[in-house]
């Protein structure tokens, strides 16, 4: 008999895009599901069209409450889910009518906690984007070395979705998305990968990820939120469990990408900030203690040359990075 695996959809003012989700997921081979749809205060007509799947779908199940955040939404579906099983979807992204049969069958199969498939990114005039990871063969790892493979980044990221957990780990651990926080899933998945046993990844590409056009990043303005990604490092910094396993030199890997990662969002918008804007920036990021770790790891032989070039120049002069960066991209 097939355990019911709860679909957590957060939608917030997603009415151009959430009808193609939705189709993908009332089309799933896999037929019991319960999908929970978290109407996170849209102002738009998504509630509605929430509301017309589930007339044709008794499956769909429509939560409304006041705005919180993308957090607040998911923490809202791991409370009401009633599943054995449960993973995201993002009302922006689609998945393939074998998603949550697949990932269902390799999680039992190998006796695992999480189950986890390839992503596309694409975007939205249907044209790929080139990633910098990829699982290049079906394995089944261990929670440390599966912990080994997200802080290297080559492999698996820090996303909710495009993943399939057994609720318990939510539940029986009580872990929740951090509210009012961005950089959330680096604040939660590894604390799931923590608490599992044994994760299982494969190659098929079953999770659709919409990303902006191409470019769109230019010209967005730098969010000083961002910089809660700091504050998730101090959590893995001081994570106890985490210090436990031994795995230093691949949290301090992560460090230096993520730190290399924000600048990204950074270099288009410098010269639209004022200096002193500037400065407090630079100097929370440069004096911040992951930084600081990280600098005494540059040499290490696992860390890629041009990362190490890379956050070199960061740490000698931000604003010589963000001036590189923008000649180099002839922005």
């Amino acid at each position: 008999m097939e355990r019911k695996v709860s679909i957590i959809i957060p939608v917030y003012n997603v009415e151009k895009y959430l009808d193609k989700c939705l189709k993908s997921v009332v089309k799933q081979k896999y037929k019991n599901i319960e999908i929970l749809c978290i109407n996170d205060g849209s102002t738009d007509n998504s509630e509605n069209i929430i509301k017309k799947y589930q007339q044709k779908d008794k499956r769909i199940i429509c939560i409304s409450k006041k705005n919180g955040g993308l957090s607040s939404a998911r923490n809202t579906g791991i409370d009401n889910a009633t599943g054995e099983y449960i993973c995201f979807v993002d009302s922006d992204d689609w998945i393939t009518e074998d998603y949550v049969f697949k990932l269902v069958k390799n999680l039992e199969e190998n006796n695992a906690d999480i189950s986890i498939c390839n992503i596309k990114c694409v975007y939205s005039d249907g044209s790929e984007k080139k990633v910098s990871f990829k699982i290049s063969q079906n394995e089944l790892l261990s929670s440390n070395d599966a912990l080994k493979e997200l802080f290297i980044g080559e492999k698996l990221q820090n996303h909710a979705v495009n993943k399939l957990y057994k609720l318990e780990l939510f539940k029986k651990n009580n872990i929740y998305f951090p509210v009012g926080r961005i950089y959330e899933d680096v604040f939660t998945t590894y604390k799931l990968f923590l608490v599992s046993n044994k994760i299982y990844i494969f190659t098929d590409y079953l999770y659709y990820y919409l990303q902006q056009r191409e470019g769109s990043i230019l010209s967005s303005d730098f969010n000083e939120k961002k910089l809660d990604l700091l504050d998730a490092f101090n959590e893995i910094n001081k994570n106890e469990c985490l210090n436990k396993r031994k795995i230093k030199e691949y949290i301090q890997i992560f460090y230096i990408k993520q730190l290399i990662s924000l600048f990204y969002h950074i270099f288009p918008v410098y010269n639209k900030k004022s200096k002193k804007q500037l400065k407090k920036i630079f100097t929370k990021i440069k004096k911040h203690e992951s930084s600081i770790i990280a600098t005494n790891f540059l040499f290490n032989g696992k860390l890629k040359l041009v990362d190490k070039f890379k956050f070199m120049i960061l740490k000698t002069s931000p604003l010589l990075y963000c001036k590189l960066m923008r000649m180099y991209l002839h922005y």
